[in-house]
């Protein structure tokens, strides 16, 4: 049965590359797992497939086996092109719109290690601005609309910059979880402050001297 297989990451995308880690976790058993891995990238039915035998099987399987490695870490380029549209990676936080940042501070949020290489293209269209021609300005398009053109993306392009990104993303949740953690300190001590000047209130009209402070003018104060 002639068929033609991927020999390499660079023919695989972001798309079938999380289909592959999908059935690599899913299906334990060798031959099933090799199987559906075939026929996914052949574009033969699974039927098919199974009319082999165990040896022609394992042959072709072979030549899958850097599928089981980790893609290629490689150079993060600056541009890259897909589906007819020109990206330019904005590499520091500093230089994306408000709206950029707040996309790419919630892409992925909540999700564990396992679950991360399936927002791979979410991650990378927030981190990229685009264009069509070359003397068109470069924009950032919200990424639910660019996205699903990046599945397309092969995987020697996407990985660098994923785990570049995913780099990023740790390293900039960080200092925004120290603010909020300063803030609320700083809400913590008003408030304290707060108590005390109403219980010195309190504690001065129970003296009985006479004496009626405001409680609003110590609160504002």
């Amino acid at each position: 049965m002639g068929m033609r297989l991927p020999k390499s990451w660079s023919e695989i995308s972001i798309g079938q590359y999380q289909q592959i880690i999908t059935i690599l976790s899913v299906y334990k058993d060798p031959i099933e797992r090799e199987v559906k891995l075939i026929a996914f990238l052949s574009g033969k039915t699974e039927a098919e497939i199974e009319g082999l035998t165990v040896k022609q099987i394992t042959d072709k399987a072979r030549s899958l086996g850097f599928l089981y490695g980790q893609p290629p870490q490689g150079k993060v380029h600056t541009h890259f092109k897909c589906k007819g549209r020109k990206y330019q990676a904005v590499i520091l936080t500093e230089g994306m719109t408000a709206g950029q940042f707040i996309d790419f501070n919630n892409a992925g949020k909540g999700a564990s290690e396992e679950e991360l290489p399936y927002h791979m293209h979410e991650l990378i269209a927030c981190m990229c601005k685009t264009r069509k021609l070359f003397w068109q300005k470069w924009e950032y398009i919200p990424y639910d609309k660019t996205c699903d053109d990046l599945l397309s993306l092969p995987m020697t392009i996407a990985h660098p910059y994923f785990v570049f990104f995913c780099q990023v993303l740790i390293n900039l949740q960080e200092p925004i979880q120290d603010y909020f953690h300063e803030k609320i300190k700083m809400s913590e001590k008003k408030l304290m402050k707060m108590t005390k000047k109403l219980k010195s209130v309190k504690d001065s009209q129970n003296t009985g001297d006479g004496t009626v402070s405001s409680t609003r003018s110590v609160i504002t104060t």
